[in-house]
């Protein structure tokens, strides 16, 4: 094997050739290298050479259970070395079975130790007169095992480097073939990586911000990143070996996405935590079609619930309370409001009910329809005007509407305002602010004018 680079030995070749080699150099008439079964009970020889012949074979089994001492010394001696076979305490359990069948009279066994346990030994055979081992040779036979030893060790790991590029080519295979975020984090150096989906899903190229855990917690939106941040960590510590969470990440053109990120916690022996591999997948289509059927859902629950409220009513005033009340308790909106559209000069629009969030909102704003002042301009003014509903999806960036910083103070972050009518002309508005920047859906504004 010297000529052999340590990681490319085969296994069977090298057996063969310290087989060989050990009973050409001391004379012996076989050498044999056996090794354990799994679940230990049984031998079987890997490779045997017979010097006579010149041959190799392979295959014979023994029962372990049948010569308790011979294993026995074996587990708690350097080596055996039985001048005597047949009658030493210690291999004559053999001599019916296996010594006088294939007269042998002298052997010399090492163990071979290799990773935490006995899994093989060496078995030199003499036939003829009895032979008493020599010093020299019984060096050679313990050199001779550790040479087996370093081969064992040697194809072990050219396996487990094998199997290390295998998976690592599977797993480049699967992330080029994902339009997911796969990601691949070593606990121990920081290193982090992650395939093209990553760009391809959130607009990062590897220029624009580089694979790092501080690069993703970075784009995490600010009111997740702490919970998230927590969750992985406390998942690491805490002995788990999965990690889920859901949380909005910021792609590069500001927009935020909603995403499910998934993660396999890989641990040593020990349990410490050394790689994280996982993947990120965009929620945020499914996010959105799961909102705009629920906002639907609340928009066909409001319209049944005004029906019924119509029946009920005694008043104007408890009709337009009721209204607003409805939109806020059932439809989920943060504030609802009425104005009536004055015919005069100023155009005001003034309130008549209102539900919800409202924290002084209405008297802090002036509101009118007139399209020749600010004030006429945002929403409301439209909605009267125009004569059909209008829509802000985010309030903070419509710098035209006129109360956007005291809408946005309040939490209000969407808006639909509805015009009014009655068959001659538009009378009034409601106006609906949501506590989420989203798009309105046909379906929910044609059941809400309804």
């Amino acid at each position: 094997t010297k000529d052999v680079p340590p990681d490319e030995i085969d296994l069977p070749d090298a057996f063969s050739r310290i087989t060989e080699t050990s009973a050409n150099t001391l004379g012996v008439a076989r050498v044999g290298i056996w090794r354990y079964s799994d679940d230990g009970r049984e031998i079987e020889c890997v490779d045997l050479f017979d010097l006579e012949s010149g041959t190799h074979s392979s295959g014979e089994k023994l029962v372990v259970g049948d010569f308790p001492a011979y294993f026995r010394a074996l587990r708690e001696t350097e080596f055996i070395a039985a001048d005597d076979a047949r009658r030493d305490e210690r291999t004559r359990e053999f001599s019916d079975a296996y010594l006088i069948p294939n007269g042998i009279t002298s052997m010399m066994d090492v163990p071979i130790h290799f990773g935490k346990g006995l899994d093989y030994f060496i078995c030199h055979e003499h036939r003829g007169p009895m032979r008493a081992w020599t010093a020299d040779e019984k060096t050679f036979a313990v050199a001779l095992a550790n040479l087996v030893s370093l081969a064992l060790e040697s194809s072990e790991r050219a396996r487990a480097q094998q199997e290390v590029l295998r998976s690592h080519q599977r797993f480049q295979s699967v992330a080029a073939a994902t339009n997911d975020t796969i990601w691949d984090w070593n606990l121990e150096t920081d290193a982090f990586w992650w395939n093209d989906g990553f760009a391809n899903l959130f607009g990062w190229s590897s220029d624009e911000s580089a694979a790092s855990i501080r690069a993703w917690i970075r784009q995490i939106h600010p009111e997740d990143r702490a919970r998230v941040v927590d969750g992985i960590f406390s998942a690491i510590r805490n002995g788990d070996f999965q990690w889920t969470d859901e949380y909005r990440f910021i792609s590069n053109d500001g927009t935020v996405a909603h995403v499910l990120d998934r993660g396999q916690i890989i641990r040593d022996e020990s349990g410490k935590g050394i790689r994280m591999v996982g993947g990120m997948t965009d929620l945020t289509a499914s996010k959105a079609a799961e909102r705009a059927l629920e906002r639907s859902h609340r928009a066909l629950q409001m319209l049944s619930s005004c029906n019924e409220m119509l029946i009920r009513a005694t008043s104007e005033e408890e009709l337009l309370k009721e209204a607003c009340g409805i939109a806020v308790g059932i439809g989920g909106y943060r504030m609802a409001w009425v104005g009536y559209a004055m015919e005069d000069d100023s155009r005001r629009v003034v309130p008549m009910a209102h539900a919800g969030a409202e924290d002084g909102y209405l008297s802090e704003v002036e509101i009118t329809w007139s399209e020749d002042k600010p004030t006429g301009i945002g929403p409301a003014g439209q909605a009267i005007r125009k004569g059909h509903a209008v829509f802000l999806e985010d309030i903070s960036a419509r710098p035209e509407f006129h109360s956007q910083s005291e809408a946005s103070s309040r939490g209000y972050r969407s808006v639909i305002c509805l015009p009014l009518k009655n068959e001659q002309k538009v009378f009034g508005v409601v106006c609906l602010y949501g506590s989420e920047r989203h798009p309105a859906t046909e379906d929910e504004l044609k059941m809400l004018q309804d």
